[in-house]
């Protein structure tokens, strides 16, 4: 069963440094970025080289992203060689398509391998912490339409999606008077000063 990791570019794998000799472990995650470890060979393997030892085959009926350390992904071209050689393990996702779609969050550009993609995802691409966040896409001349957490947004359309996430909002009652606050979770104390 594959194991869920935060895919965040500031978060280390387990915390382990990559080795400076083969085997290299990597991390190859799908479109819903369920990861797992794959163990590859050489230090400057081709996108279809990870992608077999990642038994996805037949190979050349997948894109093959790297999750860059900005949060940005970069497609690999089939032959495209890539450099392990890091002081952390690197990441992957694979997505079995034959075209990327392109949105936008919050000003990022970004290219995804498959047609459809959740809020929660978007918010995790964000860098964003998925309980205190919210996305919402952009509709010109329209109000803003919420994304929730296990929706699937099809990308499909003509044209960029444009994407903005927000601080969400949390209504609390102290002694009959409403507040508004940030956190999905607050000590005694912290409800305590919201009365105030």
């Amino acid at each position: 069963m594959p194991h869920e990791l935060d895919v965040s570019p500031t978060a280390s794998a387990d915390h382990r440094k990559a080795p400076a000799h083969g085997p290299h472990p990597i991390q190859v995650g799908d479109d819903m970025l369920h990861f797992r470890e794959v163990l590859i060979a050489e230090r400057t393997p081709t996108a279809v080289q990870i992608l077999e030892q990642a038994k996805l085959h037949p190979a050349e009926e997948y894109l093959l992203f790297r999750m860059l350390r900005s949060g940005l992904l970069k497609e690999l071209r089939p032959d495209e060689r890539t450099d392990l050689v890091d002081d952390e393990l690197e990441r992957f996702l694979a997505f079995r398509s034959d075209r990327t779609y392109r949105f936008e969050i919050n000003g990022r550009t970004f290219d995804w391998g498959a047609t459809f993609i959740s809020g929660h995802t978007l918010k995790v691409l964000a860098d964003l912490d998925p309980e205190t966040h919210d996305v919402w896409l952009k509709v010109h001349g329209g109000q803003d339409r919420l994304i929730e957490d296990g929706e699937l947004f099809d990308l499909s359309a003509p044209g960029i999606e444009h994407f903005v996430t927000t601080k969400r909002k949390f209504k609390i009652i102290v002694n009959g008077r409403e507040r508004v606050v940030e956190e999905p979770k607050l000590s005694f104390v912290e409800i305590g000063r919201a009365h105030v």
